[in-house]
């Protein structure tokens, strides 16, 4: 899906017009969306096997750990012989992440070959 041209990309951009957000340190707006001084996203994504981990370290090491800051996924799979809890997963039952998922403690989830992967807040 790509956009085809200004126009298409002011549409789709539309949705959001009614919200006020500010990232600007130096504007005076006072308005219960100001984001000033809050951590901004920075999603690395890709397929399996594309090394997200090589580049995520390099930032990490090249702009510090300030900056930069990395989330563990929960999942309900069993870890992997060299994995450890809280180091490469929250490892998890199905039962306290299904109660999570309804609780809206999620930005996102998904079940993958039986087991559930997700990010928490």
């Amino acid at each position: 899906m790509g956009f085809d041209d200004d126009d298409d990309v002011k549409k789709r951009n539309d949705f959001n017009d009614d919200v006020d957000v500010n990232y600007d340190e130096d504007d005076d707006n006072d308005n219960e969306y100001d984001m000033t001084g809050l951590p901004r996203p920075f999603v690395i994504c890709g397929p399996e096997g594309y090394r997200k981990d090589v580049l995520m370290k390099m930032l990490i090491k090249d702009l510090g750990a300030q900056i930069f800051g990395t989330v563990l996924l929960h999942t309900t799979r069993q870890p992997l012989e060299d994995e450890k809890d809280v180091v490469h997963f929250h490892f998890t039952d199905v039962e306290t992440i299904e109660k999570g998922i309804k609780e809206g403690k999620f930005i996102e989830y998904c079940k993958v070959l039986g087991d559930y992967y997700g990010t928490g807040f």
